[in-house]
């Protein structure tokens, strides 16, 4: 289900509500009270509000880690390929050594991930975003006549090692990152 949003208002102010009370949810760790009724109770907004903006739980928790995804770890544009991934990983990567930053990575996955052959629409809203964000970093390279490696080298050389260290609660090196960077930018299986 893909979520309409409004720049401001009432709707901003409900879509604001109800991320807090998910948060705030995951945060405590009470992932068996996850529920429609309990993020309206912790909320304050009714549950046919929720049902009929979001439709589920997976979809609300979407909508936040895109949010969050946003806000933490946005996308730079530093002018080169090479400072434009290394700053967008250093940002994942401090991210994601905070305890609320694994947090949201285990409500990432929460939501779960779609086969590969998943139809972009059955994909979760902040996977498609990133996916268009590292699209338009690789295309702003080609454009100024940079090498630029595929999105497969980008999430198989750079991001999934990242998130490993995240998953195994280990803060990735920097000299790491460097490395990562380096070996995406001199793949040639794009």
């Amino acid at each position: 289900m893909v979520v309409q949003r409004r720049p401001g208002g009432r709707s901003a102010r409900v879509r604001e509500q109800v991320h807090s009370a998910v948060i705030e949810l995951i945060l405590s760790r009470d992932w068996d009270q996850l529920s429609i009724p309990k993020v309206a109770e912790n909320s304050g907004v009714h549950q046919a509000t929720l049902y009929r903006r979001w439709g589920t739980v997976s979809a609300i928790l979407s909508d936040a880690v895109s949010e969050r995804l946003r806000e933490r770890s946005p996308l730079p544009d530093t002018g080169n390929l090479q400072g434009d991934l290394t700053r967008w990983a250093e940002g994942m990567a401090a991210d994601l050594a905070s305890s609320e930053g694994r947090v949201f990575l285990r409500a990432a996955l929460a939501v779960g991930l779609p086969l590969a052959e998943s139809a972009d629409d059955e994909r979760p809203s902040y996977l498609l975003e990133r996916s268009e964000g590292v699209r338009l970093i690789l295309g702003n390279a080609t454009k100024r006549g940079e090498f630029a490696p595929s999105q497969v080298d980008i999430f198989e050389l750079v991001i999934a090692p990242i998130y490993a260290y995240s998953l195994f609660n280990r803060p990735i090196p920097r000299s790491r990152i460097d490395a990562l960077v380096d070996r995406a930018l001199n793949s040639k299986t794009s």
